[in-house]
Order: C-alpha cells, then structure tokens, then sequence
C-alpha cells in the first residue's frame, strides 16, 4: 500500500493526566478488601464487547506440564516479539513481569522450570479488558476510577520501563484496536477549511482519546489544544487512552543503506579504532544534515569479550546513490586507512565490510535489513543520554572514547529538519531539538538471578550513563529508551516543559488515575506508585 497522503491509526496508546485530591490515598490492589467482586466484574463485562481477560505469566503452561505441546510452543517463541506481544501477560523483556519485594525476594514464572522456583503472577496484571471499541476503554476506565484500582494499559508489552503492567493491577489491553484507514485528504476537526519530515510527534494531525473520567474527545490544535501538545512527546501513561492518531505522510522514495563494521581482538580500544570512531562523532553533525540516520552498534571495552568493535546501518531517503557515497564514502576511505596502517598496534584494526547499498524504499530496506521478530524475551533494562550536535563538534575524541567504554548503541536518530522545529511546538522534552544523537546502554541477566546481584548490575549501569551525562549535563534522555532510575525524571525526560506537562494534567486527570514509573506526577506517588506520598 502507497502512503502518499493521510492516514489514521488506530491505536491505543496509555497517555494520563490531571491531579487532584483524593480521599483515598492508596489504589486498590487484588487481594485487598476493596477489590471488586465478581458480581462487579461481571457487571462490567456486561458492558463489554468481549469476555474480560485473566492474564498469567506466558512460562505457566510449563509448569503445567513441562513436556506439552504448549510449553513447547512458548519455549520456541521465546524470542518471537509477535508471539510474545499476543499474550496479554507477556512482556517483550520478561523482567518486567517479575515484582521484587523490599526484602529482595523475586516473584516471578521463569521459563526455566529447574530452578525450583514456583510459578507466581510476578507483575502480570490480574484481569482486565480485551479493548475493541472506543466503548470498550470507557467502560473499562470509568470502572477503574469507580473502583479506585491500579490501572495498567497495555498494547505489544515493548516498555523498559514496565509501564504496561503492575502487580495486583486491572489492565486495558489494546493490542487488538490496529485498523488502519488511508485519507488522500483530511481536515482536522473545527479547522478551517484551508487548513488541508522531523520527528513522529511533528507529523500528528489529530488524536482520539478516553480521558480519566471517561470522556472521548478528539484533541488538535483547534480542539483541546492543551492535550494536543502534551501528547506529543509529553510522556506515555500520562494523559489518558488514546484510541486513534491521524498522521501526516509522505511519498514512498527510494532509500540508501551503508552498512559498515571495523573491530579489533582486544580489551581496550587502540589508537586506531578510537581515532576511527572519533572520526565519526566528528562528522555525525554532517551526516544528519545530508539526510543521514540509523544505528551504530558498540561492542565496549566494559564487556571484556576480548573484541571491540562498532557497525554502522544507516540510510539516507530520496537522495541518488552518487551523493549518498560523496558523504559516506569518505569516512569508509578514512577507516580503511587507518586499518591498513593498523599493523604496528598491539591489536591490528580490521575491516569486515564497507558498503552502501540502494532500495526501492524504506520499507524495502526494512524488510531486508531488520530481523523483527528478534530481540526480545531477555532481561533487560537501558541507560540513555541525548548529545547535542554542539558537544559532538566541540568533544569529539572525549566523545568516542566514553561511547566506546560505556554504551551499546550510538544512534542517528535527531538533527536535520527535526532539529529546525520550534523547540515549544509540542510537549517532547526540548533536548531533542539540540540532539544529534542518542547513546544507549543496557545490562541484562539471567533468570534466577539474586535482588543483590541484579542491583550491583544496575549500579554499574548507573556509573556508565553518568559518564554519558557528564558529556552534556543540560541535555536529556529518551523517555521511552532509558534508565527507570534516572535521578533527575523531571529535566532527563521534559525539560522545561516539565510545569506545563504537569498542569495539563492536573486538569484533565484530577485523581491520578493513568501513573506510570518516571512520568508526569509520579514523584508524587510512592516507589510502588499505589501510594500518594
């Protein structure tokens, strides 16, 4: 399908607001006096276009019966991001359905059956609704708030911060709202009638939601202009439901891909490869602004794998093969220099490939390129910082050598025309406008894993993204990309939109129904984020 002119997705992203005072100041978990009965739950599915969810842990099945054909199935999908994101109690990194306690003990359902640990609900919400209908999410809203319970709104379960789940919690489960319809013109409500590409946030034409009291409204910067702002980029979890996006398109146009890989059999970077990733972060302002983006993935020092190594897959749109090599090539003449006169170092630099490659468009190159249903079903949790183009022109070589020794990840994902919009357009942290790239970082661990070890993990983590931080203290972080630890949520994630955000919504969710870790009003809560503090 050619998408040359407007289109609406439907979705339904969690996006909260408001704050007000609240007679009860904790949310109502299952297992508390409070919780509904089952005479209210089956009131609600009364109102409901399908029979309400009970999610488990996707692992449960094997501990049914660790020879079935289910746990079969689960264990061959455990890396399937599709399988994983059509089970309701499945989260992409299975972390996230764990719950620690304060003493360091870990519920949880390991797929892996011969720790003997028994299989518990972990985070996994406990019931909830299988979202079809604008009529769905209201009904399930206005029972969350009737009810005072934990709400958790869940679409595919990709989230580092685990926001699309809680323990003890009633969850929305809007992975099945995906139709997508095509405009070859559209006119935003209450526009005028003269009224008929940067970041995803810049292209947004209209929104639909269900707000915390269950009201559906459309949101643009005609009607609710407030809302309108905030959900672009103002935070997830936040503001409400919403339940369909109007995005601006643009023509299909043909891509380049350069792909490039250059490593070294050590533990440290030698002066060769640190002066070929130098030179990258030297050029990256110019790349961005040739129409260049992509990802460079980092092996660092801190592994201690005896290699480190960095790949380029970047792509530059609707530019000829000709000058897409003019920007590109130089740089791969540059390290291939450097590698042939790599041989008086400890640990000589090799080259594996350099090459540039075109497509007949992006989704041609994705296809190609991008093993989709791969990736997930580890443990996980990331570290991230944005550098602004100034720290890049300014630090370059400071820049390679903390990348090299700290991150996974040094991402052309900011700069060009996202970087020549006004920095108050919209509710993302302003620090994006400034940015040429994002660096990120993870740590990851094995199933059984202690508490005390998983923190030491997190520790180290928190070390490395401070170096990062360093790099460019007034910058900010990714907010869906980064560390749920991060000391400053406030200035890393929204910056000085921050008062706004905040405002907005207090005004359109005065009982702090939609709160999620690291988000707007969330310090407002306890570390559970059951509790006011």
């Amino acid at each position: 399908m050619r998408l040359t002119g407007l289109f609406t997705l439907q979705v339904a992203l969690s996006i909260p607001a408001g704050y007000a005072a609240n007679t009860t100041q904790c949310r109502c978990l299952f297992g508390d006096p409070c919780w509904p009965s089952q005479s209210d739950f089956d009131s609600l599915a009364q109102k409901v276009s399908q029979p309400l969810i009970h999610p488990t842990p996707l692992a449960q099945p094997c501990y049914a019966d660790a020879s079935s054909s289910e746990c079969a199935t689960v264990i061959a999908n455990q890396t399937n991001s599709n399988f994983r994101a059509d089970h309701p109690g499945a989260m992409q990194e299975p972390n996230f359905e764990t719950f620690t306690f304060p003493n360091g003990t870990i519920d949880a359902c390991y797929l892996n059956v011969t720790l003997g640990v028994p299989c518990h609900q972990g985070s996994v919400s406990v019931i909830g609704v299988d979202a079809r209908t604008v009529d769905d999410i209201q009904a399930a809203v206005k029972f969350a708030a009737e009810y005072n319970i934990r709400l958790a709104v869940k679409n595919t379960g990709h989230d580092f911060f685990g926001r699309s789940d809680a323990r003890g919690s009633f969850v929305i489960w809007t992975h099945h709202m995906k139709k997508t319809t095509m405009h070859q013109s559209f006119q935003p409500t209450a526009a005028p009638s003269n009224e008929t590409y940067e970041f995803g946030v810049d292209n947004i034409l209209e929104m639909t939601m269900v707000t915390a009291n269950g009201t559906f409204l459309t949101a643009n910067t005609h009607v609710n202009p407030d809302l309108f702002w905030a959900l672009r980029g103002g935070g997830g979890g936040t503001y409400g439901v919403v339940t369909s996006i109007t995005y601006r398109t643009h023509p299909r146009v043909p891509v380049i891909g350069a792909f490039f890989s250059v490593g070294a059999n050590a533990s440290q970077p030698s002066a060769s490869l640190l002066a070929a990733f130098t030179e990258l972060v030297r050029i990256t302002p110019s790349l961005t602004d040739a129409g260049w983006g992509g990802h460079t993935d980092v092996v660092p020092a801190f592994l201690g794998a005896g290699t480190i190594r960095f790949e380029i897959t970047y792509i530059a749109p609707n530019v000829s093969w000709a000058a897409a090599n003019a920007t590109i090539q130089p740089y791969f003449d540059f390290v291939g220099a450097l590698a042939a006169n790599s041989s008086g170092d400890a640990a000589p630099m090799v080259v594996s490939f350099a090459a540039t490659k075109q497509y007949t468009s992006f989704f041609d190159w994705y296809t190609q390129t991008i093993r989709e249903i791969l990736g997930v079903g580890t443990n996980l949790e990331l570290g991230s910082w944005l550098l602004p183009r100034t720290t890049l022109e300014d630090n370059p070589q400071g820049v390679a050598e903390t990348v090299l020794e700290t991150v996974a990840g040094y991402d052309l994902v900011a700069g060009g025309a996202a970087s020549r919009v006004d920095p108050d357009a919209a509710g993302i942290n302003p620090a994006w406008r400034k940015a040429a790239v994002q660096t990120v970082g993870g740590t990851s661990w094995a199933e059984g894993t202690t508490s005390d070890e998983i923190n030491a993990l997190r520790a180290a983590l928190s070390e490395r993204n401070a170096r990062l931080r360093a790099l460019a203290p007034e910058s900010g972080a990714y907010f869906n990309e980064a560390s749920p630890f991060e000391p400053d949520f406030k200035q890393a994630f929204f910056g000085s939109h921050y008062d706004r955000l905040r405002a907005i919504k207090r005004a359109h969710d005065p009982q702090d129904l939609f709160i999620v870790t690291e988000g707007v009003a969330s310090d407002e809560w306890d570390s559970t984020l059951n509790c006011r503090v």
